[in-house]
C-alpha cells in the first residue's frame, strides 16, 4: 500500500503574452512514498491560458480598383481573376490557422495551415460577382480563439479593356490612319 506524506504542490508563475491576458505556468509536483520509505516523484507542468491569438491578414494582392469616398477613405475594394491572400497570426501555443472565403451567394471555401502563416492564391471566377469576406480564423491550444476579417467586392469586368474611338486623325511612321 503506498501513504501520500506529501500533497501536491503548484507554484504558479504568470507570463504575460501581448497584454492581452495572461498565461499562468503550474508546476504540480507529487511525491509518493510507500511503507518500505522509497520515494517516487513525477512533475508535470500545466499552462491555464486566457490569451486570444491574433490572426492578422496582411496583404490581398492584385487589388483591381479601389472606390474612396469624398474625404479619401477606401470604402470598396475590387477584385478579380486570381488573388494571394497572406496572413499570419501571433500565439505561442497555435492548434489551427483556417481562411475561409465566403462570396454573398453561399459558397464557401476553406484553406487550413499547419503553421502561424498563411499564403494563399484564390480564383475568384469560381466565385459569384458581389461582395466576398475573408476570415482568417486562430485557434490555441486552450481553446481560445479570434478572427480577423476584411470584405472585397469581386468584379470581372473591372479590368475589360477599353476601346476608345476618336475622329481625329493618328499617324505611324508617316501612314494617316
Amino acid at each position: 500500500s503506498e501513504n501520500i506524506n506529501e500533497y501536491p504542490s503548484a507554484n504558479p508563475s504568470a507570463e504575460t503574452d501581448d497584454g492581452n491576458g495572461q498565461i499562468f505556468v503550474y508546476e504540480i509536483v507529487v511525491v509518493v512514498l510507500d511503507d518500505s520509505a522509497s520515494e517516487s516523484d513525477d512533475k508535470c507542468r500545466i499552462y491555464l491560458d486566457n490569451a486570444k491569438p491574433l490572426p492578422l491578414i496582411t496583404n490581398v494582392d492584385p487589388v483591381a480598383e479601389k472606390q474612396k469616398d469624398e474625404n479619401g477613405n477606401i470604402v470598396e475594394k475590387k477584385i478579380n481573376g486570381t488573388v494571394t491572400i497572406s496572413g499570419k497570426v501571433t500565439e505561442k501555443n497555435l492548434k489551427s490557422l483556417v481562411l475561409t472565403v465566403e462570396d454573398s451567394a453561399g459558397k464557401t471555401e476553406i484553406h487550413s495551415y499547419p503553421e502561424a502563416s498563411c499564403e494563399e492564391g484564390i480564383d475568384t471566377t469560381l466565385f459569384s460577382d458581389g461582395e466576398v469576406v475573408f476570415t482568417l480564423t486562430a485557434t490555441d491550444e486552450a481553446g481560445n480563439e479570434s478572427f480577423d476579417s476584411e470584405n472585397y467586392k469581386i468584379d470581372q469586368t473591372t479590368d475589360n479593356p477599353v476601346i476608345k474611338f476618336s475622329n481625329g486623325k493618328s499617324t505611324d511612321d508617316g501612314v494617316d490612319y
